[in-house]
């Protein structure tokens, strides 16, 4: 069941009107006085035909007017296909989602503390906890496995991402590579199933400031003409590959994202195409990306309302990633503050947001990501505000108590309070004096308990044989070795 299929962030405004009029006209000025680099041919080509962009070897200046065809073509709405009809995801319509982590290469023992290197064992050992959690909406790739050929690790992972859950999944390929191989798995996969849309999305990230690595393009091109739907997705960090101000870092990652989403369209007008962020700051004393800083949380903010100013869904917002190196007291906090003010401000997928992800993202805690999921659930519960109707004002209720009198036997408590009052399968409420002497478990403690059991009892139900034969063998094709994937792994 999903988390939140009806879920809508709250109003929480970082920019005014004003604010965002500004930030939209200096964002056209840098497109077309400065323009953005696209490292590809085709690209290239393809804008050289298009007469309100101008090209300058690999730089493109784009117009005003490319740009508000760009927003007035871009879907306002469209559909994350899965595997199981019931967790398909509609963009566009305010909801709010939380995606699963992203990318690490190491696994946090919390046990003893340490760190180990993630292999395809664990891929999918936390593709199936994600699986299971109801606030994981969008299952990333979660690891670059480490004990297969760097060149295809992320093919591997893809694979298993196919088979080990039901819910929309969003790929990571290093390179352009490959790309017909990857259409035809996710082509046999949604018609072996008989699913009637793509159910994997693809994206590519900008090359900050106001460039598109070549690797990417292609990518994008294929993507847009397979109308698979595509994140662009920009990371400016304030002070290193952005201006350090927080405005002008917006300006640039709008430009970036617009310059991509107008090379979409181009291609196939109608590409359903989501606005993607995880820009932020740094910490000036050693370089290094602040992955919980509010910085990234009024961005995620303020990137909200640009979206729901051009109507193009906003598919990554970063939030829920800690630079906590354990799962501890700050990893909770970091976690908690981009991510609630995320789901306040309305943003739509909060990527990372029920992720288990901490030192920067450089590791997944497997028992962080249950922390997380009851993190969201909390959230939650502030997302669905306060109901008002006759039911719930309950005045015949007040009436029949009265002056002194109480509500616990009261029938209408018994039929609203699960409804009311949230009731947590993870958090401890005993009494602070029954605490010594009832051996009650540790939150960590009782997390390790549940990803045990999750991973002993959830079986998401696999492709069927011929699918899974299928991409083992289109593998094998690719990296020229024979590997039982599945069996590997499972």
């Amino acid at each position: 069941m999903l988390g939140t299929p009806s879920l809508r962030g709250r109003s929480v405004q970082v920019l005014s009107e004003a604010e965002l009029d500004i930030i939209h006209e200096t964002t056209l000025r840098t497109l077309s006085e400065v323009g953005v680099r696209f490292e590809d041919k085709e690209a290239l080509s393809i804008f050289r035909k298009c007469p309100d962009a101008q090209v300058i070897g690999s730089l493109v200046q784009l117009q005003p007017k490319l740009i508000e065809q760009t927003i007035e073509k871009s879907p306002s709405h469209f559909q994350l296909h899965a595997r199981n009809p019931k967790f398909t995801l509609s963009m566009g319509d305010d909801r709010v989602f939380y995606s699963g982590g992203y990318g690490a290469t190491f696994v946090c023992d919390s046990e003893n503390q340490l760190y180990r290197q993630a292999t395809l064992a664990d891929v999918r050992k936390y593709l199936i906890l994600a699986d299971a959690m109801e606030n994981v909406h969008y299952q990333l790739m979660p690891f670059v496995p480490q004990d297969v050929p760097a060149a295809y690790a992320e093919l591997y992972a893809m694979a298993l991402q196919f088979n080990y859950t039901e819910k929309h999944i969003g790929i990571s390929t290093p390179h352009s590579m490959f790309i017909g191989e990857i259409l035809d798995i996710g082509k046999r996969v949604a018609g072996d199933l008989g699913v009637e849309g793509p159910v994997f999305s693809w994206g590519c990230v900008s090359n900050s400031p106001l460039g598109f690595p070549q690797d990417s393009l292609p990518k994008l091109i294929a993507a847009s003409r397979a109308g698979i739907p595509f994140l662009i997705v920009s990371g400016a960090m304030a002070g290193t590959t952005a201006p350090v101000t927080l405005a002008g870092t917006l300006v640039v990652q709008n430009a970036e994202v617009l310059a991509g989403a107008a090379l979409c369209q181009l291609v196939n007008p109608g590409t359903p195409v989501a606005y993607g962020t995880f820009s932020g700051g740094v910490d000036m004393r050693t370089g290094k990306w602040t992955a919980a800083g509010p910085e990234m949380a009024l961005i995620s903010g303020a990137t909200s309302q640009l979206c729901k100013r051009y109507q193009i869904p906003f598919g990554y917002g970063t939030g829920g990633i800690a630079d906590s190196q354990i799962p501890d007291v700050r990893a909770g906090l970091e976690k908690t503050l981009t991510t609630l003010f995320a789901a306040m401000c309305g943003v739509e997928m909060i990527h990372d947001g029920v992720s288990g992800l901490i030192g920067s993202a450089m590791a997944h805690c497997f028992e962080q990501l249950i922390i997380d999921n009851e993190m969201a659930n909390l959230i939650n519960r502030l997302l669905n505000g306060i109901e008002v109707n006759d039911e719930t004002l309950a005045f015949d209720i007040i009436k029949s108590v009265g002056p002194g009198g109480n509500f616990l036997n009261k029938n209408h408590t018994a039929k609203n309070y699960k409804k009311e009052l949230y009731i947590s399968k993870l958090f401890s409420k005993e009494s602070l004096l029954r605490w010594p002497e009832s051996d009650l478990e540790t939150t960590l403690a009782k997390a390790r308990d549940q990803v045990k059991q999750i991973l002993e009892t959830h079986h998401p139900s696999p492709l069927p044989p011929e699918t899974r034969v299928f991409i083992e063998a289109t593998l094998e094709k690719i990296t020229g070795t024979e590997r039982k994937l599945f069996k590997r792994t499972g």
